[in-house]
């Protein structure tokens, strides 16, 4: 889209015209990239009267001669258009990339121990975080993956993550006027970790540059995140190989992604319907139905089944009688010793928010083996007196 010849090229910034040998310097002003420009470019490209001159002129700006429809688009640059993005520029570039690797070989001088001691350091058990079972011996190419990765990184790790926070945020909102204290940090770093032979001269690392104007331009950056449409790839390749002949594949895609559409319209006025009525859903079922008798003997260890019994009592009667709905034999409920109840560990509530209106959902869990150790979510409770 932007023409450049690429990483190694003389101006490999999409963005701005820095130097290659430059793009960890972070300069105040930067002259930036222009579709104008460029066009003038290629027009002198196209003047010349020798191959070896056109390519002279092309390799001193870093720059492909092809032919870009975004170049003659109305009210269209699209070097304005282009936009960092968090996903490929920090999880899977600067933290995949770099950071990890960097780590990697801070452990493996440190010795075996102490990569097992990081491999024992278990994730939090935060609602769709990935979870792993040998970290340190598995190549990653989702960034998915390194993002949950950065999350619970310690010691030598942590001081990274602290550096790449500091360079990715407060760099940005301080104006850059942190990069003094990001280089001491990076000095600490150097010496803590023997002499560092990370070089930061990367393009991904340059990018941060160009965020604070992302954000003027276009929003929050969540507004150019390729990281939603990241997981279409994997359908995407499903379709290809298990729905098509591999001819004119283009057609046979967007049918099937046809089919797709309708199903999920299908489904999705099935769960409106749903949700219209039900705003709590129960998961995780217990297999084994438990008499309320023995729920009584439980309370003896756990006293927040005291009473258990009469509670659910008064809870089922206060309910019919605040919606009117009517009781089986117009009795009040009175459950028995004997009578048995379903366990569930696991809750899923929609809520509309008081702050702004939108629908959130709450996955609470009371799980006694997640990920190999016990999880209990807590929720408050406000209830009319």
């Amino acid at each position: 889209m932007a023409l450049i010849r690429g990483v190694k090229s003389n101006f490999p910034c999409p963005i701005c015209l820095i130097p290659c040998n430059h793009i960890s310097d972070f300069p105040a002003q930067c002259e930036l990239q222009t579709s104008k420009n460029i066009v003038k470019v290629l027009e002198d490209t196209c003047s010349q009267d020798t191959q070896e001159k056109k390519e002279q002129i092309l390799i001193q700006q870093g720059l492909h001669d092809v032919d870009s429809t975004f170049t003659v688009l109305a009210n269209m640059d699209v070097y304005h258009t282009l936009s960092w993005d968090q996903l490929h520029a920090n999880f899977s570039g600067k933290f995949g990339d770099h950071l990890w690797t960097e780590l990697l070989r801070i452990l493996d001088k440190a010795g075996c121990q102490t990569m097992a001691m990081v491999e024992k350091n278990e994730m939090p058990c935060w609602h769709t975080l990935n979870h792993f079972d040998e970290a340190l011996s598995i190549s990653y190419t989702d960034g998915q993956k390194f993002e949950d990765l950065s999350k619970n990184m310690e010691k030598e790790g942590y001081l990274l993550l602290h550096l790449l926070e500091l360079h990715t945020m407060h760099m940005i909102a301080a104006g850059w006027e942190s990069l003094s204290t990001f280089n001491a940090l990076m000095q600490k770093y150097a010496q803590k970790t023997d002499n560092m032979k990370k070089n930061w001269n990367f393009l991904k690392n340059h990018m941060h540059m160009h965020v604070f104007d992302n954000i003027e331009a276009k929003g929050v950056t969540r507004n150019f995140n390729t990281k939603p449409n990241e997981k279409m790839h994997g359908p995407l390749k499903e379709k290809y190989q298990k729905h098509t002949n591999f001819k004119n594949i283009a057609q046979q895609i967007l049918d099937v992604d046809h089919l797709e559409a309708v199903l999920e319209l299908i489904h999705c006025r099935i769960s409106d319907y749903d949700e219209d009525f039900f705003h709590v859903r129960l998961g995780s079922r217990v297999k084994q139905p438990l008499a309320l008798g023995a729920v009584k003997q439980r309370s003896m260890i756990d006293k927040a089944f005291t009473q258990f019994q009469a509670k659910l009592n008064e809870l089922l009667n206060r309910y019919f009688e605040t919606t009117g709905k009517p009781l089986l034999g117009s009795k009040h409920i009175q459950f028995q010793v004997e009578n048995e109840i379903t366990e569930y560990r696991y809750i899923k509530v929609n809520f509309k928010s008081m702050t702004d209106w939108c629908q959130y959902t709450d996955h609470l869990q009371c799980n006694l083996s997640f990920h190999g150790h016990s999880c209990y979510d807590c929720m408050l409770l406000k209830t009319a007196q």
